[in-house]
């Protein structure tokens, strides 16, 4: 055998011409080429490539009787810059992705609030001439409350982001999953969102060819949404938020020469379609450890202003108001008596009869101020 010639029908180089290669060395066990910048098939043409055709043809002085043992192998993965064709369940790996939801719940909000409807949207823009299912699981986490819930989705959702129609031309697909399963997930108040386990199936169902070239992408979002209507628990919600307040010097100075005729104001506007209890805590440290549970230290000084109730607003009237006054003992005073204290509230909601619609212009208001009652006598 003198030589080996082997053309392949199917792959084109630049020019449209057919790789071709001829071998005379036959003591090299195998031998190499370089087939980057070649095409599988005519760009224009309109037969699809199930298999690859290629010719043999032998050189040799007289008749070679013997067979001739030729083996066929591509020594990495092949990536096109350009296909078209048709894909059947061609899986990607996505990568995971954390969210952060940018959300600071308060304390407990998971068990004091519970949504009765909710739904997904996931919004997917695909460059690619393929049909794109989305599969993957979305975990909510809101590690103040310890908890999590993790939603499956899985091919029986039927996640399709449709393809794009032509070259150039991106898809925006919208899907809307409605499943009790999404209720738990936004049940949970996450404030963090986790997507792990993902990947996107490409291939159009209806089996028609389609296209993709290497720098096609597909970007999408999801979205929770529930409706402003909440079942309302009787559990206490503590604000991990402390404000701080600041007291001018001439303001100590009247609270250390008046402190057997000083009280504390509080005034509680309530605009919400339920009643709540509220208690309100001053402290000199800005700890939440110390304000709620001032008994871990005995060195700090706390004090607080339990079960001020405020009744429900009934809709379309004016704030319910409740006014309550406390006159302060001498140890209390003394705390007013720091350039800057800080004080944080509980608030524990009636448990509501069904579902409440609380809207965004609705509000619980606390004021609060120092009063001096001066009698003086003439």
């Amino acid at each position: 055998l003198m030589g080996l010639q082997v053309i392949f029908l199917d792959i084109y180089d630049e020019y449209g011409y057919p790789l071709e290669t001829i071998i005379t060395d036959f003591s090299e066990p195998f031998h190499l080429y370089d087939v980057a910048g070649y095409a599988i098939g005519e760009e224009q043409g309109v037969e699809f490539i199930d298999e690859l055709r290629f010719f043999v043809q032998t050189v040799s002085e007289e008749f070679f009787p013997d067979l001739v043992d030729l083996r066929l192998c591509f020594e990495e993965s092949v990536y096109f810059e350009y296909f078209r064709g048709i894909l059947v369940d061609k899986r990607i790996a996505l990568h995971d992705d954390l969210l952060d939801n940018n959300a600071n719940f308060p304390i407990n909000i998971s068990n004091a609030l519970e949504f009765e409807e909710a739904y997904l949207e996931l919004t997917f823009n695909n460059d690619i001439g393929f049909d794109t299912q989305f599969i993957g699981s979305i975990t909510g986490i809101n590690e103040k409350d310890d908890k999590s819930y993790t939603l499956e989705i899985t091919e029986e959702d039927l996640v399709v982001f449709e393809r794009a129609p032509a070259i150039g031309i991106p898809s925006t697909t919208t899907v809307r999953i409605e499943r009790p399963e999404i209720i738990e997930l936004i049940n949970v108040f996450p404030e963090r969102i986790v997507v792990e386990n993902a990947f996107m199936i490409l291939g159009n169902r209806d089996q028609t060819p389609g296209f993709a070239f290497s720098s096609d992408k597909t970007s999408g979002s999801f979205t929770l949404t529930a409706p402003s209507f909440f079942k309302v628990n009787n559990e206490t919600i503590p604000p991990d938020t402390v404000f701080s307040l600041d007291i001018t010097e001439k303001n100590r100075e009247y609270i250390e020469k008046y402190p057997e005729m000083l009280y504390l104001e509080i005034t509680m506007k309530n605009t919400i379609p339920l009643g709540a209890v509220i208690d309100v805590y001053f402290s000199e440290y800005p700890d939440t450890l110390y304000i709620y549970n001032p008994e871990v230290h005995t060195g700090v000084h706390t004090i607080s202003f339990r079960d001020s109730y405020v009744s429900a607003a009934l809709i379309e009237t004016d704030p319910v108001t409740v006014e309550n006054s406390f006159l302060l003992e001498r140890d209390d005073i003394e705390l007013f008596l720091n350039e800057t204290i800080y004080y944080a509230m509980k608030i524990t909601f009636d448990e509501s009869d069904g579902t409440v619609n609380l809207l965004p212009h609705q509000f619980l208001k606390l004021l609060g101020r120092l009063s001096i009652n001066l009698n003086l006598e003439i």
